[in-house]
């Protein structure tokens, strides 16, 4: 009775100190992943900047030739939208497509 009785306990106490250890270990994939989303997200936002600083040079480069495109309208995308949490990779593609509409 008394080994039953230990070997019970050892495997009560494995289980708690495994339980732990999963819980950790998640915890720890969690931070991971946080992580990488928050590199992705500055990540973005940096490219969205570039991209709208392009955009302005080259619609105030065609401004100053007197170059006017009548399909193309200037957005200006507020710092608010670039950092808003919904999507920053659409306002990417948003700034690619006024980039693309700018260049043509």
């Amino acid at each position: 009775i008394k080994e039953r009785d230990y070997y019970k306990n050892l495997t009560e106490q494995l289980k708690r100190e495994n339980t732990n250890k999963y819980k950790l270990q998640e915890r720890d994939d969690w931070k991971s992943l946080v992580e990488s989303l928050q590199n992705d997200r500055s990540r973005l936002q940096q490219e969205c900047i570039k991209l709208q600083e392009e955009i302005e040079k080259l619609t105030s480069n065609n401004n100053h030739q007197h170059i006017h495109s009548p399909s193309f309208e200037h957005k200006n995308i507020s710092n608010d939208e670039i950092s808003s949490p919904e999507s920053p990779s659409s306002v990417v593609r948003k700034l690619r497509m006024q980039l693309d509409e700018a260049r043509l």
